[in-house]
């Protein structure tokens, strides 16, 4: 579950946490930042529901360290030139919704084996540059 969203100008920091009472780990490691144009009903997406669609982009790879991951680091690009670079320029009135994908090899509630992925709730983020 998602517990907190912390956006600024050029990053984004993502904190996860296990549910109350799991013995599950905060966040698996691989995570990825991934970035879509519009809202969607919900479809199934791993052992969840995703509800970010348009068109998707991953925009950074990261390995999360106890339970957070910051997107972008080191010499990543900041997340403007980082859409950019993926064909979508963000401009002033811009609208982008954000989530995070991870590895999750325990899967639960009757999904299907190879469905060993979640991701996080999305968060919308309107771009006043």
């Amino acid at each position: 579950m998602i517990r907190a969203w912390q956006l600024y100008v050029s990053f984004i920091v993502v904190n996860c946490a296990a549910a109350q009472g799991s013995s599950r780990a905060s966040l698996r490691p691989i995570t990825s930042s991934v970035r879509g144009t519009a809202i969607v009903p919900s479809v199934q997406f791993g052992q969840g529901v995703r509800c970010v669609g348009g068109t998707l982009k991953r925009l950074y790879v990261h390995n999360a360290v106890a339970g957070t991951v910051v997107f972008p680091q080191g010499a990543d690009p900041d997340v403007h030139t980082s859409s950019a670079n993926h064909g979508d320029a963000l401009t002033p009135g811009s609208t982008r919704w954000y989530m995070a994908q991870y590895r999750d090899p325990i899967v639960l509630g009757g999904c299907p084996a190879a469905n060993t992925f979640n991701a996080t709730q999305a968060q919308s983020v309107l771009w006043q540059l």
